[in-house]
């Protein structure tokens, strides 16, 4: 069971998509103390700071993933590692001698080279991720999450996703 009093290394990040560069950096982590805090900024749909605008993937989408992957790495959910949603955290300042570091990780370059900015290029090459929201299609039926909306959105920016779900369901249905 995991020991919230226990020593336990705290990743942070968006995790859009979870990676196998995130899940060396995991390994090491759990490696130092044997129980890992995940922590997903909250930032579906919106920056998440410079150069960090595209999040298409939701809190759930990225829970489920990394524990998914994780299991099947060996590692349970609420033993080894608990994951947590947090605000969307672009600054991290602590006092001095707090009792915990703050470390910076190097691996080889094949897992560096890892880009969740490609996955997500590839995902939406494949029609996975279609503009900022997800789309599913089987013939029997079309499953789409839309981004969470702000609630000053204009409807011109509205209705351009309209079109393009009529357009997904059109091309797919003439598949089926």
């Amino acid at each position: 069971m995991f020991d919230p009093k226990k020593p336990t290394v705290l990743l942070l990040g968006r995790w859009q998509p979870w990676h196998d560069g995130h899940l060396a950096l995991f390994k090491r982590a759990f490696a130092k103390s044997g129980q890992v805090v995940i922590q997903v900024r909250d930032v579906e749909g919106s920056s998440g700071g410079v150069d960090q605008d595209d999040n298409p993937f939701s809190f759930e989408e990225i829970s489920k993933d990394i524990t998914e992957k994780l299991f099947l790495s060996g590692y349970k959910i609420n033993e080894d590692f608990i994951i947590q949603l947090v605000p969307n955290i672009t600054n991290i300042t602590y006092g001095r001698g707090v009792g915990y570091k703050i470390e910076e990780e190097s691996f080889s370059s094949d897992i560096e080279s890892i880009s969740a900015t490609k996955i997500r290029k590839d995902l939406r090459d494949l029609g996975k991720i279609k503009n900022g929201w997800v789309a599913e299609w089987s013939c029997s039926g079309l499953q789409i999450r839309l981004r969470r909306f702000d609630s000053g959105l204009s409807l011109q920016y509205l209705s351009k996703y309209v079109i393009q779900i009529s357009e997904l369901i059109e091309y797919n249905y003439e598949k089926c």
